[in-house]
């Protein structure tokens, strides 16, 4: 019964989020926080500050210690790898390729 109950709670919490994203579609982003989210592409098209805040945004951000990360150019987009590095263990994923647009 306990675990019945979870499933319900949980299928509540899903279409609450649901919900949420539909309120918010359409809408240019998601985050307010101007310092982590990139300006949108027209302002980025005609206005020199947005460009360059847009460029340090993505350039200037840190992986945390121990992680690295490459990217090149395939067929299909870019295609990535990311590699961890921990006291005993070393494990590397590989990222999809994302078209460009």
């Amino acid at each position: 019964m306990v675990r019945v109950e979870e499933m319900r709670q949980s299928a509540r919490i899903c279409k609450q989020a649901l919900a949420k994203l539909k309120a918010t579609q359409g809408g240019e982003f998601l985050a307010e926080d101007r310092r982590y989210v990139l300006p949108p592409k027209e302002l980025v098209r005609n206005s020199m500050e947005e460009l360059i805040h847009q460029f340090k945004i993505v350039t200037d951000m840190a992986l945390p210690k121990g992680e690295s990360y490459t990217g090149i150019e395939s067929s299909k987009g870019e295609l990535g790898f990311l590699r961890r590095v921990r006291r005993h263990e070393q494990t590397s994923a590989l990222s999809h390729p994302r078209r460009r647009a």
